[in-house]
């Protein structure tokens, strides 16, 4: 399944204009996977290592630092549009 979602920012990122609301899908997405992992970490329901934690919370704080380039980058293209 994450296969398939790299798969499809693959194509939408090579498109030479990016569907806004595309966009806002992915962020919300990064979004959604970073509060999951909140949720998986502090719910103790997982037998997880030491390493696996903090291999989770790594992967959050990176996914989290895309939703936030990928907010900006939507909102900068959001005003350049207006600008046109």
């Amino acid at each position: 399944m994450l296969g398939c979602y790299g798969v499809a920012l693959f194509f939408l990122a090579a498109q030479q204009r990016i569907n806004p609301k595309l966009a806002l899908a992915v962020i919300l997405l990064d979004v959604i996977w970073v509060i999951d992992s909140i949720v998986l970490l502090l719910s103790g329901r997982l037998p997880l290592t030491t390493a696996g934690i903090w291999i989770i919370a790594i992967l959050a704080l990176i996914v989290a630092g895309f939703a936030e380039v990928q907010y900006l980058g939507l909102r900068r293209m959001r005003r350049d549009k207006a600008a046109e």
